[in-house]
Order: C-alpha cells, then structure tokens, then sequence
C-alpha cells in the first residue's frame, strides 16, 4: 500500500477513534451526572426524613376534668352560654419547635348542652348544626405563630358540615410546669377566644337572626390543660 494511502487510512481510523472515545467519556459523564441527581435526591429525602422524625414536638394528653370549649351568643337582649361535653384533642406543643407543633380538635355536635334540653335539640336540628348529618365538627392547624408575651396564633382549617373554613385561634400559653398532684409529669395550660360568624359558617340559615331573636356571632373560649406523656 503506498504511504499516502496508509498515512490517510492510519488518520481514518484515528479519527473515528477519537469520535468513539468522545462518545464514550459524553456517555460516562452522562452516567455520572445521573447517579449524582439520584445522590442528591436520595440525600434530601433522607434529611427530610430525618427532620420530621426527630425535630417533631412532644405530645400532650387532654385532661378533660380540667378543659373546655365554651360559648356565648346574644338572645334578644340577654346571653345564652354554652359548651361542648365530648370533645378530642391532638396536641403537640414545643416554644421551640413551632413547625412541629399542632392544635387539633374534634367536637362532637350532639354533646351540646346549653342546660335547656328543648334548646339542646333545637341546635342539633337542621335549623342549625343538623347533627343527625353532621355530627362532628373539626379544627386542624395548619401554621403556629409565636406572637409574643406567651401568645400565639394558630391558624387552621375549620370543617362544619363537611365545609372548610379559614380559621387563626389565638392562643395564651399560661405556663408549663411539673404538676403539683402528679410527681415527674408536666402541665401545660392554654386559654383562647375568638368570635366566629355562625352564618357565614353555615350554622343557621338567618331566620332566627332577621327576627332578630338569635345573634349571628358567637364568642367562642377555649380553656386547656395538658399532660406530658
């Protein structure tokens, strides 16, 4: 074979080579690019795991002898007062962890008692809560807000009647200590109120109100004592 003809199929061959190591070190960097994304992402997922299980806040049990939701509403010119006797609570509560705390409540409806037992089913009825179709009313937050001198927001979600509604609780954080009656146990107590509109809320329809005989805000208090597990 003449020189020139070896010498050109000599760079022939080298550069097809060339190409073929380009290709293969596009096809390593490639690879290399992919298992680092899944590196990366496994390692996010892992620290998030790792946040929530560690970094959660600790759990509270109610004590129902000492907790209470309360209510007040306007009957022509007096008050008529209220509460819930069967209520549940899901509480995690830490002042610095935040993220990982919550206010969750569930109240049933037919455990209503305003000491009239004639009103009692008159509120139960469909011209209010209907409980015979609703029969549980729910609170679940969503963001807990550290608003100073022992205050806090916490906004949630409130269902009435399978219907969510935006709702802030604020909530007075009266203290945590070790309870005096119950050695190596720590008690903590919350105090809160806010005014919800019944009718915006769905409870009613405005008859009772246009008669002017039942007001549409009702203030609502809430009082909590917890125990540490």
């Amino acid at each position: 074979m003449p020189r020139t003809a070896a010498a050109a199929q000599r760079t022939g061959t080298d550069s097809v080579r060339n190409r073929l190591n380009r290709v293969s070190e596009i096809q390593q960097r490639g690879i290399i690019m992919k298992i680092l994304q899944l590196l990366a992402v496994t390692a996010i997922a892992t620290i998030a795991w790792a946040t929530s299980a560690f970094s959660a806040a600790p759990t509270w049990n109610l004590d129902k002898a000492h907790s209470g939701i309360y209510f007040s509403i306007d009957h022509i010119f007096s008050k008529v007062n209220g509460h819930f006797n069967e209520f549940n609570t899901d509480i995690a509560f830490d002042p610095a962890d935040l993220a990982g705390s919550k206010f969750d409540f569930e109240i049933q409806v037919g455990s209503i008692d305003t000491n009239i037992v004639k009103r009692d089913k008159h509120l139960l009825s469909a011209d209010f809560f209907d409980a015979g179709g609703f029969p549980t009313m729910t609170f679940k937050s969503s963001k807990i807000s550290d608003q100073g001198n022992g205050m806090y927001d916490v906004a949630g979600t409130l269902t009435i009647k399978e219907k969510d509604y935006n709702l802030t609780l604020p909530l007075k954080l009266e203290g945590i200590k070790e309870h005096p009656a119950k050695k190596g146990t720590d008690v903590a107590g919350f105090n809160g109120r806010v005014t919800i509109d019944r009718l915006a809320h769905g409870v009613g329809a405005g008859k009772f109100y246009d008669m002017g005989v039942v007001g549409k805000d009702v203030d609502v208090f809430v009082t909590l004592e917890v125990l540490s597990n």
